[in-house]
């Protein structure tokens, strides 16, 4: 039986949504492969890979989403995430500065504050 990239892509989020980040990650890997061009795709492997704690992998993740969706500040901001949490703290704050050249709405402005405070730290 063959299956869409939509059902790989539900399959895929719906592991993520429970907290099953092992058995998310290879539906998320293998739609990456499939269809590289697809942004949504490579969003999920990031915010899995992150969620196992696998931050270097999950910055060339975030990578590849800001690449193809280039306006939309998040993966900035969680890139600045694994960064941190990388003890990077500089090319954390550099990605910060990126995403709030983008479009922020209010609460994204917070977070991103809130990522800053832990900087100075």
């Amino acid at each position: 039986m063959k299956f869409s990239q939509e059902e790989l892509y539900s399959e895929g989020y719906h592991f993520y949504e429970k907290g099953d980040y092992a058995k998310a990650l290879p539906f998320f890997k293998y739609l990456t492969v499939t269809e590289p061009f697809e942004e949504r795709y490579w969003r999920g492997l990031g915010a899995t890979l992150q969620m196992n704690k696998n931050y270097e992998d999950a910055l060339l993740a975030w990578s590849m989403s800001a690449i193809l969706k280039e306006s939309d500040p998040l993966p900035h901001v969680f890139a600045a995430e694994c960064l941190l949490l990388l003890e990077n703290k500089e090319e954390a704050s550099k990605a910060l500065k990126t995403a709030k050249r983008k479009n922020c709405d209010e609460a994204l402005l917070k977070h991103i504050e809130d990522i800053e405070l832990c900087l100075i730290r």
